[in-house]
């Protein structure tokens, strides 16, 4: 069997599996019987964090347009595994940040709530869709979920290395707790923000990590023609990626790898990259990503890094950019893309 690398994340070095599940419209698309085989594999194999969130929009499969299933088939699937949280497992949960006054404690209460769970081992806040320097009612808020054992440590999700490093001075100043990693779009194709000076000089100062989110670009890797929601095409590149998944499969098959598999590689390529998170929903899926690591094993990361050298698409983008499209960047106007 496989296993998975554990990695340091993290000012706090806290032990993370190098590969992390979850969440978006991931187990809401899939079978419940073979969700709770792929869990147990994924656990037996060293993976122990997981992304968790409430989406308020549809999912495929979910009948109530604004509040689908999908951490509560999550949440559902571990109990049928007997897997406990904060014991076999770590959940990930989000916060989203639409406007100044929300209340992340109540958010977090109520994901906690709906997997019948005490603790979660981060918080990561989301999309920061307002302008702000002054993050002290957030850091307020994490202080007390912290204080009250809700939660171990935070996140952000997106931010900018800018906004991130504010809110870690922020933070310093008023003694909390700082961010332990970002959560970034990073891919073979989407690199400048990820791999540039502005969150170089962050990670430095701040000691912060990197997890990869969006590897696969919704499924844009892949020659299909289903449908899902994806987020924002920040940069205009998917056309651009469009038109690249010949020339990354062959890259692929030049390194006895699969699509899949490179694209889970290449940021684990990047030293200060801790984490890769993916949405993999069915059990062939998985045991094709997990194959990443034995390509890492196998090929090494300059190859692998070589392989893909040409890809890389979107150089125009400022590397001191947020994620954030616009301040309505919510779920809720993610499109449904054709892959």
């Amino acid at each position: 069997m496989t296993k998975i690398q554990q990695r340091s994340i993290g000012p706090a070095a806290q032990e993370v599996s190098a590969l992390a599940l979850g969440s978006w419209h991931t187990w809401d698309r899939g079978v419940f019987e073979d969700i709770t085989v792929l869990l147990r594999k994924a656990l037996d194999a060293g993976v122990n964090l997981f992304d968790v969130g409430v989406y308020r929009s549809k999912g495929p499969n979910s009948i109530d347009p604004y509040d689908h299933p999908t951490d509560l088939i999550f949440a559902q699937a571990m109990k049928a595994v007997g897997a406990k949280e904060n014991r076999d497992y770590d959940i990930a949960v989000k916060a989203w940040l639409s406007k100044p006054q929300v209340n992340v404690v109540e958010q977090v209460d109520n994901v906690l709530w709906r997997q019948g769970a005490e603790h979660a081992k981060y918080v990561v806040l989301g999309d920061i869709l307002y302008e702000t320097r002054d993050f002290t009612p957030l850091l307020m808020q994490l202080d007390a979920l912290k204080k009250a054992g809700k939660i171990g440590y935070w996140a952000v999700n997106n931010w900018s290395a800018d906004q991130i490093q504010a809110i870690h001075d922020q933070a310093l100043e008023l003694g909390i707790d700082v961010p332990q990693f970002a959560q970034l779009k990073y891919s073979v194709f989407r690199r400048t923000i990820a791999e540039g000076a502005p969150f170089q000089q962050l990670i430095d100062k701040t000691g912060i990590s990197i997890q990869a989110s969006d590897v696969m670009e919704g499924g844009l890797l892949f020659a299909t023609d289903t449908s899902r929601i994806i987020a924002l095409d920040v940069g205009g590149i998917q056309g651009a990626i469009r038109a690249s998944q010949g020339a990354f499969a062959e890259a692929a098959r030049k390194l006895g790898a699969t699509p899949a598999q490179l694209a889970i590689a290449y940021p684990l390529t990047n030293p200060l990259c801790s984490n890769v998170l993916i949405g993999t929903r069915t059990l062939e899926q998985y045991e094709d990503n997990i194959g990443a690591f034995d390509l890492l094993e196998r090929a090494g990361a300059d190859a692998v890094q070589a392989a893909v050298a040409d890809l890389w698409l979107d150089r125009e983008v400022d590397a001191q950019a947020s994620w954030s499209g616009h301040r309505h960047d919510t779920p809720e106007n993610y499109l449904v893309v054709r892959r």
